[in-house]
Protein backbone atom coordinates (compact mmCIF):
# COMPACT_ATOMS: atom_id res chain seq x y z
CA UNK A 1 0.00 0.00 0.00
CA UNK A 2 1.08 3.59 -0.67
CA UNK A 3 -1.17 5.16 1.99
CA UNK A 4 -4.08 4.41 4.31
CA UNK A 5 -7.34 6.22 5.00
CA UNK A 6 -10.20 5.89 7.46
CA UNK A 7 -13.74 7.00 8.18
CA UNK A 8 -15.06 7.39 11.72
CA UNK A 9 -17.63 4.84 12.93
CA UNK A 10 -21.04 6.09 11.82
CA UNK A 11 -23.31 4.04 14.10
CA UNK A 12 -21.96 5.27 17.44
CA UNK A 13 -21.23 8.88 16.55
CA UNK A 14 -18.48 10.79 18.34
CA UNK A 15 -19.47 13.89 20.29
CA UNK A 16 -16.04 15.52 20.34
CA UNK A 17 -13.10 16.15 18.05
CA UNK A 18 -10.72 14.66 20.61
CA UNK A 19 -12.59 11.34 20.54
CA UNK A 20 -12.31 11.30 16.74
CA UNK A 21 -8.57 11.89 16.96
CA UNK A 22 -8.25 9.14 19.59
CA UNK A 23 -9.93 6.74 17.16
CA UNK A 24 -7.76 7.76 14.22
CA UNK A 25 -4.65 7.48 16.34
CA UNK A 26 -5.43 3.81 16.98
CA UNK A 27 -5.79 3.22 13.24
CA UNK A 28 -2.84 5.25 11.96
CA UNK A 29 -0.44 3.93 14.61
CA UNK A 30 -0.82 0.45 13.14
CA UNK A 31 0.98 1.62 9.98
CA UNK A 32 3.24 4.49 10.98
CA UNK A 33 5.39 4.09 7.85
CA UNK A 34 2.43 4.98 5.58
CA UNK A 35 0.83 8.39 5.00
CA UNK A 36 -2.59 8.63 6.65
CA UNK A 37 -5.58 10.49 5.19
CA UNK A 38 -8.77 11.24 7.13
CA UNK A 39 -11.91 10.78 5.02
CA UNK A 40 -14.28 13.65 5.86
CA UNK A 41 -17.76 12.90 4.46
CA UNK A 42 -20.35 14.20 6.97
CA UNK A 43 -23.36 13.43 4.77
CA UNK A 44 -22.66 9.72 5.35
CA UNK A 45 -21.03 9.66 8.79
CA UNK A 46 -23.20 12.30 10.49
CA UNK A 47 -20.09 13.87 12.04
CA UNK A 48 -19.29 17.37 10.83
CA UNK A 49 -16.35 18.69 12.81
CA UNK A 50 -14.33 21.78 11.88
CA UNK A 51 -11.62 20.31 9.66
CA UNK A 52 -9.18 23.19 10.06
CA UNK A 53 -9.36 22.70 13.81
CA UNK A 54 -8.95 18.97 13.22
CA UNK A 55 -5.69 19.65 11.41
CA UNK A 56 -4.46 21.91 14.20
CA UNK A 57 -5.03 19.26 16.84
CA UNK A 58 -4.40 16.07 14.88
CA UNK A 59 -1.00 17.13 13.53
CA UNK A 60 0.29 17.01 17.14
CA UNK A 61 -0.94 13.46 17.72
CA UNK A 62 -0.89 11.74 14.33
CA UNK A 63 2.73 11.86 13.10
CA UNK A 64 1.89 10.27 9.74
CA UNK A 65 -1.11 12.48 9.01
CA UNK A 66 -0.77 13.41 5.32
CA UNK A 67 -4.08 15.16 4.66
CA UNK A 68 -7.83 14.94 4.27
CA UNK A 69 -10.20 13.73 1.62
CA UNK A 70 -12.69 16.59 1.99
CA UNK A 71 -16.10 15.40 0.72
CA UNK A 72 -18.29 18.26 1.90
CA UNK A 73 -20.11 21.21 0.32
CA UNK A 74 -18.59 23.77 2.72
CA UNK A 75 -16.17 25.59 0.43
CA UNK A 76 -15.25 28.10 3.13
CA UNK A 77 -14.30 25.21 5.43
CA UNK A 78 -12.23 23.68 2.64
CA UNK A 79 -10.51 27.02 2.02
CA UNK A 80 -9.68 27.33 5.72
CA UNK A 81 -8.03 23.89 5.58
CA UNK A 82 -5.90 25.03 2.66
CA UNK A 83 -4.93 28.24 4.48
CA UNK A 84 -3.88 26.36 7.59
CA UNK A 85 -2.14 23.62 5.66
CA UNK A 86 0.20 25.88 3.64
CA UNK A 87 1.02 22.79 1.51
CA UNK A 88 2.07 20.83 4.61
CA UNK A 89 -0.99 18.62 4.13
CA UNK A 90 -2.66 17.35 0.99
CA UNK A 91 -6.31 18.46 1.14
CA UNK A 92 -8.04 16.48 -1.59
CA UNK A 93 -11.46 17.73 -2.63
CA UNK A 94 -14.06 14.98 -2.89
CA UNK A 95 -17.39 16.52 -3.84
CA UNK A 96 -17.65 15.96 -7.59
CA UNK A 97 -20.49 18.43 -8.20
CA UNK A 98 -18.37 21.32 -6.85
CA UNK A 99 -14.91 20.71 -8.29
CA UNK A 100 -14.85 24.11 -10.02
CA UNK A 101 -15.67 25.88 -6.75
CA UNK A 102 -12.78 24.07 -5.05
CA UNK A 103 -10.38 25.03 -7.85
CA UNK A 104 -11.38 28.66 -7.38
CA UNK A 105 -10.21 28.65 -3.75
CA UNK A 106 -6.95 26.82 -4.46
CA UNK A 107 -7.56 23.07 -4.78
CA UNK A 108 -4.66 21.21 -6.38
CA UNK A 109 -5.97 17.67 -6.02
CA UNK A 110 -9.30 15.86 -6.01
CA UNK A 111 -10.69 12.34 -5.58
CA UNK A 112 -14.19 11.55 -6.82
CA UNK A 113 -16.33 8.50 -7.49
CA UNK A 114 -17.54 9.68 -10.89
CA UNK A 115 -13.94 10.35 -11.94
CA UNK A 116 -13.73 6.57 -12.45
CA UNK A 117 -15.95 6.71 -15.53
CA UNK A 118 -16.02 10.43 -16.44
CA UNK A 119 -12.38 11.42 -15.98
CA UNK A 120 -12.10 13.28 -19.32
CA UNK A 121 -15.00 15.57 -18.34
CA UNK A 122 -13.33 16.59 -15.08
CA UNK A 123 -10.01 17.06 -16.85
CA UNK A 124 -11.80 19.49 -19.16
CA UNK A 125 -12.97 21.45 -16.11
CA UNK A 126 -9.44 21.64 -14.75
CA UNK A 127 -7.92 22.54 -18.13
CA UNK A 128 -10.50 25.27 -18.82
CA UNK A 129 -10.01 26.74 -15.33
CA UNK A 130 -6.23 26.86 -15.72
CA UNK A 131 -6.61 28.54 -19.13
CA UNK A 132 -8.98 31.15 -17.71
CA UNK A 133 -11.93 29.91 -19.79
CA UNK A 134 -14.52 30.21 -17.04
CA UNK A 135 -17.51 29.75 -19.38
CA UNK A 136 -16.18 26.38 -20.60
CA UNK A 137 -15.37 25.30 -17.04
CA UNK A 138 -18.88 26.25 -15.89
CA UNK A 139 -20.50 24.37 -18.77
CA UNK A 140 -18.49 21.24 -18.03
CA UNK A 141 -19.27 21.44 -14.32
CA UNK A 142 -22.99 21.82 -15.09
CA UNK A 143 -22.75 18.73 -17.30
CA UNK A 144 -21.17 16.82 -14.41
CA UNK A 145 -24.01 17.86 -12.10
CA UNK A 146 -26.61 16.75 -14.64
CA UNK A 147 -24.81 13.43 -15.01
CA UNK A 148 -24.87 12.78 -11.27
CA UNK A 149 -28.54 13.58 -10.77
CA UNK A 150 -31.02 10.73 -10.89
CA UNK A 151 -33.21 9.70 -13.83
CA UNK A 152 -30.65 10.55 -16.50
CA UNK A 153 -29.75 8.55 -19.59
CA UNK A 154 -26.09 7.57 -19.30
CA UNK A 155 -23.82 6.24 -22.06
CA UNK A 156 -20.61 4.63 -20.83
CA UNK A 157 -17.73 4.63 -23.33
CA UNK A 158 -14.78 2.23 -23.29
CA UNK A 159 -12.12 1.39 -25.84
CA UNK A 160 -12.08 -2.41 -25.35
CA UNK A 161 -14.76 -4.59 -23.77
CA UNK A 162 -12.97 -7.67 -22.45
CA UNK A 163 -13.94 -9.32 -19.15
CA UNK A 164 -16.56 -6.71 -18.26
CA UNK A 165 -15.02 -5.88 -14.88
CA UNK A 166 -14.17 -2.28 -15.78
CA UNK A 167 -17.77 -1.60 -16.76
CA UNK A 168 -19.00 -3.29 -13.58
CA UNK A 169 -16.82 -0.91 -11.54
CA UNK A 170 -18.27 2.07 -13.43
CA UNK A 171 -21.82 0.88 -12.76
CA UNK A 172 -21.08 0.46 -9.06
CA UNK A 173 -19.61 3.98 -8.90
CA UNK A 174 -22.69 5.49 -10.56
CA UNK A 175 -25.07 4.01 -8.01
CA UNK A 176 -23.39 6.04 -5.26
CA UNK A 177 -24.70 9.22 -6.87
CA UNK A 178 -28.23 8.22 -7.88
CA UNK A 179 -30.11 5.85 -10.12
CA UNK A 180 -29.97 6.65 -13.85
CA UNK A 181 -33.03 6.18 -16.02
CA UNK A 182 -31.10 3.79 -18.24
CA UNK A 183 -27.48 2.97 -19.06
CA UNK A 184 -26.02 2.15 -22.46
CA UNK A 185 -22.52 1.03 -23.34
CA UNK A 186 -20.51 2.05 -26.40
CA UNK A 187 -17.21 0.31 -27.13
CA UNK A 188 -14.67 0.60 -29.91
CA UNK A 189 -13.65 -3.06 -29.77
CA UNK A 190 -15.59 -6.00 -28.38
CA UNK A 191 -13.54 -9.09 -27.59
CA UNK A 192 -15.72 -12.17 -27.82
CA UNK A 193 -15.51 -15.31 -25.69
CA UNK A 194 -13.74 -13.64 -22.76
CA UNK A 195 -16.56 -12.18 -20.68
CA UNK A 196 -16.49 -12.94 -16.97
CA UNK A 197 -19.67 -10.95 -16.24
CA UNK A 198 -23.01 -10.78 -18.13
CA UNK A 199 -22.27 -7.39 -19.69
CA UNK A 200 -22.87 -6.62 -23.35
CA UNK A 201 -22.35 -3.41 -25.35
CA UNK A 202 -25.21 -1.44 -26.88
CA UNK A 203 -22.99 0.06 -29.57
CA UNK A 204 -19.96 -1.76 -30.98
CA UNK A 205 -17.37 -0.45 -33.42
CA UNK A 206 -15.77 -3.82 -34.14
CA UNK A 207 -16.27 -7.35 -32.78
CA UNK A 208 -13.23 -9.62 -32.90
CA UNK A 209 -12.58 -13.27 -32.13
CA UNK A 210 -9.56 -13.55 -29.86
CA UNK A 211 -8.01 -15.92 -27.36
CA UNK A 212 -6.96 -15.01 -23.84
CA UNK A 213 -3.26 -14.98 -24.73
CA UNK A 214 -3.77 -12.23 -27.32
CA UNK A 215 -3.73 -8.53 -26.46
CA UNK A 216 -5.61 -5.60 -27.96
CA UNK A 217 -3.77 -2.29 -28.23
CA UNK A 218 -5.63 0.92 -29.11
CA UNK A 219 -3.75 3.97 -30.39
CA UNK A 220 -5.46 7.36 -30.69
CA UNK A 221 -4.56 10.03 -33.19
CA UNK A 222 -3.92 12.46 -30.33
CA UNK A 223 -1.15 10.17 -29.07
CA UNK A 224 0.06 8.55 -32.30
CA UNK A 225 0.06 9.39 -36.01
CA UNK A 226 -3.43 7.97 -36.56
CA UNK A 227 -6.18 5.94 -34.93
CA UNK A 228 -5.23 2.24 -34.87
CA UNK A 229 -6.31 -1.01 -33.23
CA UNK A 230 -3.76 -3.82 -32.97
CA UNK A 231 -4.40 -7.49 -32.19
CA UNK A 232 -1.13 -8.86 -30.88
CA UNK A 233 -0.13 -12.47 -30.29
CA UNK A 234 2.94 -11.68 -28.20
CA UNK A 235 2.82 -9.33 -25.21
CA UNK A 236 6.36 -8.24 -26.11
CA UNK A 237 4.90 -6.46 -29.14
CA UNK A 238 3.09 -3.94 -26.88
Amino acid sequence: ADAISALPPSYFKFSSLETLIDCLNEISSAATNLPFFYYHIPCLTGMDFDMAEFLRRACKRLPNLAGIKYSDTSIDGYQECLRFSQKRFNILFGYDEMLLSALAVGATGAVGSTYNFAGPLYNRIIKAFKQGDLAEAQNCQALAVDMIRENKKVILVDDVLFTGRTIRAALDAMQAFGRPQNVELAVLVERKYARELPIEATYVGKSINSVLSQKVKVEWESEASENKVWLLNDIKEL
